[in-house]
């Protein structure tokens, strides 16, 4: 028998219902395997939805109440799960009583806090350990034991207190309740800005600006015991210039400044 080439054969005749079939069948799966996905990810969205988050939102930790009385302390409920933070206080609503611009702190032996300020009421303020105010000491002037401008400020093991006057270019030591003991001259020109109290009760002193000596040490009387940091940018020298320099330091328990 003889086909034309328009005439399909008895095998390609029979052959086309078993491609339509498989053709249909690849549809098929292809559609169930579409719908599945789209299942799926309707249910993944669903839980997500469902769900809530596990990362915490954290408030502001360092938030206190506007309107407090003196002496009282934030609600612990705005410092963040697991934070190292564990107290926030404000010293109260009146402007008198406040502390304006707190600028140092240091720790007393009996764990008070010596915050110093420029707070007319007391440029000195200290806090117990639960941030509820204690005392406070220390105005602007020029007689013994005021400021003209107070920076840094450091705390002995018997708790005497160490205060910087920076325009002054002197450190000012009070006993614990704020009774003024003495002071000393610190290297010119101009100021010292940090106070750090070692465990043999030595008081260094960093200088604020271009120095000789960027860090002194003194006793606690006031005698120079020594002094070094040179202005610079060399090994053991500290950067400083005419309105700039090192603002603070710190001393360890085995003396390293």
């Amino acid at each position: 028998m003889s086909y034309s080439a328009d005439t399909p054969s008895e095998a390609t005749r029979m052959m086309r219902p078993a491609s339509t079939a498989s053709t249909a069948c690849r549809g098929w799966r292809v559609a169930s395997l579409v719908l599945l996905l789209t299942m799926v990810v309707s249910a993944c969205a669903a839980d997500t939805v469902a769900s809530p988050s596990t990362t915490p939102s954290l408030a502001p930790a360092t938030q206190g109440p506007t309107d407090a009385p003196a002496a009282t302390t934030a609600s612990v409920g705005s410092i963040p799960s697991g934070s190292p933070l564990t107290l926030v206080w404000q010293t109260g609503s009146n402007p008198g009583s406040q502390m304006q611009d707190p600028i140092h702190l240091a720790l007393g032996p009996e764990g008070n806090i010596y915050v110093g300020t420029a707070t007319p009421s007391g440029l000195i303020r200290v806090f117990d350990p639960n941030g509820n105010f204690v005392t406070a000491w220390g105005s602007k002037g020029s007689s013994d034991g005021e400021f003209d401008f107070l920076l840094g400020i450091g705390v002995d093991a018997q708790g005497n207190v160490y205060a910087a006057d920076f325009n002054r270019t002197r450190v000012n030591k009070f006993d614990s309740s704020g009774t003024y003991l003495l002071a000393w001259a610190t290297e010119q020109p101009i100021g010292p800005a940090g106070v750090a109290v070692d465990a043999q009760g030595n008081v260094y002193v960093v200088n604020h600006r271009a120095h000789e000596h960027q860090v002194q040490k003194f006793d606690g009387k006031g005698k120079l015991l020594a002094g070094w940091g040179s202005n610079g940018s060399g090994e053991g020298q500290i950067g400083a210039g005419a309105k700039g320099g090192p603002e603070d330091l710190a001393v360890d328990q085995q003396g390293n400044v």
